[in-house]
């Protein structure tokens, strides 16, 4: 059995904050971060600015993740732009992860910028807007337009962590024990997935083929809790799934079809009692 666990804290809006590269003061760079919810993931803009010498430097940075139970990691997916410097130089960032552990303190999130070879600079950032510029609204819009339309038309297999998130449904539910039961359409010998229930695998690579899988979430805890559907196979882009959901006199039926470039996304909210 498993239980939901919900995360609370909402990191929509613009964040800024700044570091010392590699701890020299007399190397400042300024983090500017817009992030949104989109219908699958947290996608944001990163941009930062540094002066030295005279002269302005920095990236900006298309950047997207989801809420953990800590908070929010945010990978690179490209670099958008590089101000005096190269594409090259900008690529040695990798993510950003931002924590959550200001208690009481909406405004305020501790942050790892990490480099590739996994070193890190902290920092603390802080909540300046709620609301993005519409410039980073569209320089999101497109990126995911294009680039995700274009590798799932040229069949592509991302890696999972990589994916899109496309959620299906937002389903209202109680505290009480939570029935959820994924099988296949097709009977397909390649129909496996993983199922992660608020980024916790319960179930791993479990091959549709024979028999469907069966979850049980014994509690569901408050706020919003996410249930992802991740194709493992190795040859087959699209899988072709059904999902339900069944709690008390509640039952909810989807199909799906998590590929190489979207996984599947369903929130769980539960409704105050």
């Amino acid at each position: 059995m498993a239980t939901v666990v919900a995360f609370a804290q909402n990191p929509v809006g613009v964040w800024e904050g700044s570091f010392f590269l590699q701890g020299d003061k007399k190397n400042k760079m300024n983090v500017r971060l817009e992030l949104m919810e989109t219908d699958t993931e947290l996608v944001g803009i990163i941009s930062t600015r540094g002066y030295n010498k005279g002269t302005v430097y920095g990236c900006d940075y298309l950047v997207s993740g989801r809420m953990n139970q800590k908070g929010v990691r945010l990978i690179r997916k490209n670099v958008r732009r590089g101000v005096a410097m190269t594409t090259q130089d900008c690529s040695f960032f990798q993510r950003l992860e931002l924590n959550f552990s200001n208690a009481g303190n909406d405004t305020l999130v501790n942050c790892k910028w990490i480099w590739a070879n996994e070193e890190g600079d902290l920092f603390t950032a802080k909540k300046t807007d709620s609301a993005v510029s519409e410039s980073a609204k569209e320089e999101v819009e497109t990126y995911l337009e294009e680039v995700y339309t274009s590798i799932e038309l040229a069949g592509i297999m991302l890696q999972p962590e990589e994916r899109l998130y496309q959620k299906i449904a937002e389903i209202e539910v109680d505290s009480s024990e939570l029935v959820i039961d994924i099988s296949s359409v097709e009977k397909n010998i390649n129909d496996s997935v993983t199922i992660l229930l608020n980024d916790e695998p319960v179930a791993e690579a479990f091959s549709l083929y024979k028999k469907p899988l069966r979850i049980r979430v014994h509690k569901v805890q408050p706020g919003r809790s996410d249930i992802i559907v991740i194709n493992q196979s190795q040859s087959k882009s699209k899988l072709s799934l059904q999902i339900t959901v069944k709690q008390k006199e509640l039952v909810k039926e989807y199909k799906i079809e998590p590929g190489f470039v979207r996984n599947i996304m369903l929130v769980l909210v539960q409704k105050q009692e």
